[in-house]
């Protein structure tokens, strides 16, 4: 948020959609698996931009049980 560009930053809150989706997307290190993919079983699909081309690439298409990856990636 602290790069945005431009001089006015009056209009942040337009951004936080973005960076909501962006972080719900991104990879967790620990997991291997994204805060999205864990709550509802399938990866994010995007509609414009380079992360459309990621997320149509074939390990995104299939979908598993959100309860089974829960279990998987809370601590034990």
């Amino acid at each position: 948020m602290t790069s945005m560009d431009g001089n006015d930053q009056r209009d942040w809150d337009i951004a936080l959609k973005g960076v909501g989706a962006f972080l719900n997307t991104s990879y967790n290190k620990s997991t291997g698996r994204t805060p999205f993919e864990v709550l509802y079983g399938y990866n994010a699909k995007f509609h414009d931009g380079a992360l459309r081309e990621f997320a149509e690439t074939e390990d995104n298409v299939a979908w598993t049980d959100p309860q089974q990856l829960q279990a998987e990636v809370r601590p034990k």
